[in-house]
C-alpha cells in the first residue's frame, strides 16, 4: 500500500483471517463496524488509523463468534481464540484515534493496543477477555479518556502465581513520552 492508499472498513460485520498492515496508509473503521479476527491476527499501523464509533454505533473488534474454546495461558481456563490486537509503529499522526470501541479477546505481550514511537487517542474504549496488557507503549504520546479497564483475573487467579507478573498491567509505558507529547 502506498501513501495514497485509503481503506474504509464497512459498517457491517467483516472477518479478518490474515494480518492487516497499513504502512503509510489511512485505515478508517466506520461507526457500527464489527470486525471478527481469527486467532493470532492483528492490525499493524504505520500510517493512520481512525476508528471512531459513536455512543449508539460502537465499533466492535473481537474474535470469531462460536469458535471452539482453546487453551488460554497456562493455569487459566479455556476461552475463545485470542487475536493479537492493534499495534502502532512509528506513526506520529494526531489523527490516530480509537473512540467508542469494544476490544474483546485481543491478547499479546505487546498489548491489545501496542503503541511504539507513536501517538494515539483512546476514548470511550472497553476491554474484555485478556490476561495481558490492554495498552502498552514505548516512547509515546498517549491520551486515554473515559475508558473501562476491567479486572483481568477471577478472585481465585493470581497473576504472580500464573507467572504473569509484569506482563498483565492494564497500561504500561516504557521509554518515556515523546517530545511535545502527553
Amino acid at each position: 500500500y502506498g501513501s495514497r492508499y485509503h481503506r474504509d472498513l464497512p459498517a457491517f460485520p467483516t472477518r479478518r483471517s490474515s494480518d492487516l498492515v497499513a504502512p503509510t496508509a489511512r485505515l478508517t473503521i466506520l461507526p457500527g463496524t464489527t470486525v471478527y479476527f481469527d486467532a493470532g491476527v492483528d492490525i499493524r499501523v504505520e500510517g493512520v488509523l481512525t476508528a471512531v464509533g459513536s455512543p449508539y454505533q460502537r465499533i466492535r473488534l473481537t474474535s470469531v463468534p462460536n469458535a471452539p474454546l482453546v487453551p488460554d495461558l497456562p493455569g487459566l481456563p479455556d476461552g475463545p481464540p485470542r487475536w493479537s490486537g492493534i499495534h502502532f509503529q512509528d506513526t506520529l499522526s494526531a489523527a490516530n484515534q480509537i473512540r467508542y470501541a469494544d476490544i474483546d479477546y485481543a491478547q499479546a505481550t505487546g498489548g491489545a493496543l501496542g503503541v511504539v514511537n507513536s501517538q494515539l487517542l483512546i476514548d470511550n474504549v472497553t476491554w474484555r477477555g485478556t490476561h495481558r496488557r490492554m495498552v502498552y507503549g514505548n516512547r509515546v504520546s498517549l491520551e486515554v479518556r473515559n475508558s473501562v479497564f476491567p479486572n483481568m483475573f477471577a478472585e481465585d487467579e493470581s497473576p504472580l502465581a500464573l507467572g504473569l507478573d509484569n506482563v498483565s498491567e492494564h497500561i504500561k509505558v516504557d521509554g518515556g513520552i515523546l517530545d511535545g507529547g502527553h
